[in-house]
């Protein structure tokens, strides 16, 4: 079993390994998650992919990981003694930033993460770089989830469902996430990207706010802005606590 260190982002816990050369990632995940059962995602570190970032982040699926981002940056920034880090995540070729300070990440993403949302009959599609969600709002039965997934998973790496529920500013979800490589479909605890699609898709029926408080299954909560005007989003803001677990 390789050395891993898990980080709880308010929940969604995190399991963060160094990458080497010719390992299968999701058989490893598969691995890790089964000898610890409270690990709902695996993160690979690995060198810089592009020039003047700070690292790479691989997910167990090739899909992209805003709270597995979020433990990386504050994992690398007690290594390299920095508070601004700039790295690049699988499913999206863009690079991104964080700012870590004490135990509070802050990820930035640029518009361009957020691919198009469109509204279909059980729901929205929020269509991300490496992650494609559901938001609906309410919370559904495993067979109800299972052939949503089947419906409108697509090509991307991981799919989630997300029930949103709340008023305003503030929301609460409850997020399903599936990832195709490792064929796991995981109730996650907190989930850092299915709160950005669940504020996209407030900010769509609302157009008056531009940040929000949206409250995890954990209990925990994390902030949410959404910069931009006129319908545009120029940049996705998710902050919140992040805990070293073991």
């Amino acid at each position: 079993m390789p050395r891993y260190t898990i980080y709880s982002p308010g929940g969604n816990i995190t399991a963060l390994v160094n990458m080497e050369a010719g390992v299968n990632l999701p058989a490893m995940a598969r691995q890790i998650m089964a000898g610890n059962r409270a690990v709902e995602q695996v993160g690979f570190l690995a060198a810089p992919k592009l020039p003047g970032t700070d690292f790479h982040l691989e997910m167990m699926g090739g899909e992209f990981c805003g709270n597995a981002a979020r433990c990386a940056a504050v994992h690398v920034s007690g290594q390299k003694n920095k508070t601004e880090l700039s790295f690049t995540v699988s499913g999206f070729d863009l690079p991104v930033s964080a700012r870590v300070v004490g135990r509070e990440a802050v990820l930035l993403l640029p518009g361009q993460f957020l691919r198009q949302v469109t509204e279909v009959r059980d729901g929205w599609l929020v269509d991300f770089e490496g992650i494609r969600f559901l938001v609906v709002d309410k919370s559904l039965p495993p067979a109800s989830a299972k052939r949503l997934i089947e419906s409108y998973r697509g090509g991307y790496p991981a799919f989630g469902i997300v029930a949103s529920t709340g008023q305003g500013n503030s929301l609460r979800i409850d997020p399903l996430v599936w990832v195709e490589s490792t064929q796991t479909l995981t109730p996650e605890t907190a989930c850092a990207s299915g709160s950005l699609a669940a504020a996209v898709v407030r900010r769509l029926k609302d157009p008056q706010a531009d940040s929000y408080l949206v409250i995890q299954p954990s209990g925990c909560t994390y902030q949410v802005g959404l910069i931009g005007q006129a319908g545009i989003i120029d940049k996705l803001v998710l902050s919140g606590e992040i805990s070293v677990v073991e």
